[in-house]
């Protein structure tokens, strides 16, 4: 930046579709915060009135704010059919999956509530060849756009695809992390004080999980069963173990009792860990 260009400003930079005002920058240091621009207003109503502005409202050079609204445009379409999916399981599970994409800048999936659920990519052909999906059929996607950057950036349902393609590209991994964190969930809920056990946070994470598994495929489903299923099963009998420990130390078998503790080791509610 440099005195007496001309850019585009915003008052509230990433409010899309609010209008942009052409300013002219008067000074680029002041009394104010470090960073903030001294800039004179050219058109409108404020023609002429100066002020000291944040550097992030200054957009873009005027010259490229023709390019910026259209971006803005298509932006506002995006989101609009993107928002709703915000809270949703499939989200949560979308989330999960895009997480274990590497190299982590190939990808960024929006979750706030102004535009949750967007996707942006900034190497597309090397998406589209993890995801066993043609950089043609994601160009073609309905509202899907390449910003002025050259950026992709598309809505849910091209999200949503995305993650579904990653799920079965990458289920062995995403499985085998999805039983480490269940273990490790449950672990922590059963260590923590009864009053402070939150049963809806193991409900949300098994249907976050049961939606991964529906998205992936082949054996690394039917291992993720297998050991779900020994998992619950080693539950099942810690906890008949622990009533019959505590039967024994009700009629005063304490010996007894110690020395099955003493067998197991560690509790047999804890689970196994997948290798």
């Amino acid at each position: 930046m440099d005195i007496g260009e001309i850019w585009a400003f915003r008052d509230q930079p990433k409010a899309l579709g609010d209008p942009v005002h052409r300013v002219e920058i008067v000074r680029l240091t002041g009394p104010r915060r470090h960073g903030d621009m001294h800039i004179r207003f050219l058109d409108g109503e404020e023609a002429g009135l100066q002020e000291w502005v944040a550097l992030r409202q200054l957009i873009v050079p005027w010259t490229q704010v023709e390019a910026f609204q259209d971006d803005d445009r298509h932006w506002i379409a995006v989101v609009e059919q993107s928002r709703h999916a915000r809270g949703s399981v499939e989200f949560e599970a979308a989330r999960l999956v895009l997480d274990f994409v590497r190299p982590k800048n190939l990808l960024r999936l929006h979750h706030l509530k102004a535009d949750a659920g967007v996707i942006e990519i900034t190497n597309l052909d090397k998406i589209a060849s993890l995801v066993a999906i043609s950089a043609d059929e994601l160009h073609a996607e309905p509202l899907a756009f390449h910003d002025r950057t050259g950026t992709y950036i598309a809505p849910w349902p091209t999200t949503l695809r995305l993650a579904q393609g990653t799920a079965r590209a990458l289920g062995e991994q995403i499985l085998d992390t999805l039983l480490q964190r269940e273990r490790d969930l449950h672990h922590r809920h059963e260590q923590a004080p009864s009053w402070r056990r939150d049963d809806k946070e193991l409900q949300r994470f098994d249907a976050i999980a049961m939606q991964v598994r529906e998205w992936c495929t082949g054996q690394a489903v039917e291992r993720f069963d297998e050991l779900r299923a020994l998992r619950a099963e080693v539950q099942r009998l810690g906890e008949l173990v622990t009533k019959a420990v505590d039967e024994l130390r009700r009629r005063k078998c304490h010996a007894i009792a110690a020395t099955i503790e003493h067998d197991l080791g560690v509790p047999v509610s804890t689970g196994l860990r997948p290798r």
